[in-house]
């Protein structure tokens, strides 16, 4: 089967490999169009990133095998809230280095 992310460009597909077991593939955007496939996430208080935050902390401690698209989508927005200016704020790091153990 082949799922793509929404929106995105990335997609996730199972292949079978060359001794007859299967393997996932994952593909993403290229280095020249990377950085313009991921949409900055604006948030406009302590709250809101708290939320966004709160909300990736909770798909990447899921490890179900159903759930790895989630867990890239949420990477994903890691990077969108660093473009979308999270950075600003004095609780981002320390809110990103909770995410260490997920």
């Amino acid at each position: 089967p082949y799922i793509a992310t929404k929106g995105t460009k990335t997609s996730f597909r199972c292949a079978e490999d060359a001794e007859g077991g299967m393997t996932a593939v994952l593909t993403m955007p290229n280095k020249e169009n990377e950085a313009t496939a991921i949409e900055p996430v604006v948030v406009y208080s302590e709250k809101d990133l708290q939320k966004e935050v709160d909300t990736i902390l909770s798909r990447l401690s899921n490890t179900d095998q159903d759930h790895w698209l989630k867990r890239l989508e949420s990477l994903r927005t890691i990077q969108g809230l660093i473009r979308g200016g999270a950075t600003e704020y004095d609780s981002f790091l320390p809110m990103l280095k909770d995410l260490k153990g997920a």
